[in-house]
């Protein structure tokens, strides 16, 4: 367990944070751009939108600062991004449904969403895609 939550988890959880900002300004600035010109998808448009912006930051710092992987980008940029596909696809259906039964603030539950998907992600990103 010491050495799963190493000094790499703690950088990625700074990592973590820094593009959760980006992830949720811009998904903020979408619902507001989209919510009534696209009732029917608005979240999972937002989500889309937001999801490309932090993960192009996400994958940079993660790849070079949090896991200091030197292999292959493009090896690795694929891996990541089916990751970031399948968290995007996850985030959205998950606050969407959520949003339907609760009526709570999309951006609450969306902070929910993507506090659970948190841990899927470092373990996938540690074990299998920036493995050293």
């Amino acid at each position: 367990m010491n050495k799963i939550f190493s000094g790499s988890f703690f950088r990625f959880v700074a990592s973590s944070l820094s593009s959760s900002l980006v992830d949720f300004a811009v998904f903020q600035i979408m619902l507001l751009l989209t919510k009534t010109r696209f009732p029917a998808f608005y979240i999972m448009l937002s989500t889309c939108v937001a999801k490309i912006a932090s993960g192009l930051f996400n994958f940079a710092i993660n790849k070079l600062l949090v896991f200091k992987n030197r292999s292959s980008t493009v090896s690795s940029a694929w891996k990541y991004l089916l990751l970031w596909a399948t968290r995007m696809f996850l985030s959205g259906s998950i606050v969407g449904v959520l949003y339907q039964l609760t009526l709570l603030p999309e951006v609450l539950l969306k902070a929910f969403t993507d506090s659970l998907l948190f841990f899927f992600s470092y373990f996938v990103q540690k074990k299998l895609i920036f493995r050293s």
